[in-house]
């Protein structure tokens, strides 16, 4: 055979195959997962679900407590205020007024001389 300078002639399955051969894309399988791979997984997912349940269960506690925080503030504010009103109460019964008005009523007279004051 002799060579000559003149280009040869390319034919279309030629050329195909130089396409495919210059562009050539390999799909590789996603390889199986390991059995140790799967305990992972569900390990991670059983934590995750543990988790989850630790905080919905913190919030739970949370609301029930604030409630009973709120319950007992509200009964210490009622018993002070009831405190209040019968110290309110005793200062009114023990004055003098009010200790001349009963006296005066059952006909009672009080000796000045008599009168002693206590201090406890």
């Amino acid at each position: 055979m002799a060579r000559t300078n003149t280009a040869r002639k390319v034919t279309p399955q030629n050329t195909e195959r130089m396409v495919t051969n210059q562009h050539q894309i390999t799909f590789r399988r996603p390889t199986p997962l390991q059995r140790h791979e799967k305990i992972n997984f569900a390990l991670a997912g059983a934590w995750m679900f543990l988790l989850t349940l630790g905080v919905v269960a913190t919030n739970i506690n949370q609301t029930h407590a604030e409630f009973n925080y709120q319950t007992t503030t509200d009964q210490v504010t009622k018993v002070q205020t009831r405190n209040a009103n019968l110290k309110e109460e005793i200062g009114t019964l023990g004055s003098r007024t009010h200790l001349m008005g009963v006296a005066k009523q059952n006909g009672l007279t009080m000796n000045k001389k008599n009168v002693r004051n206590v201090i406890k």
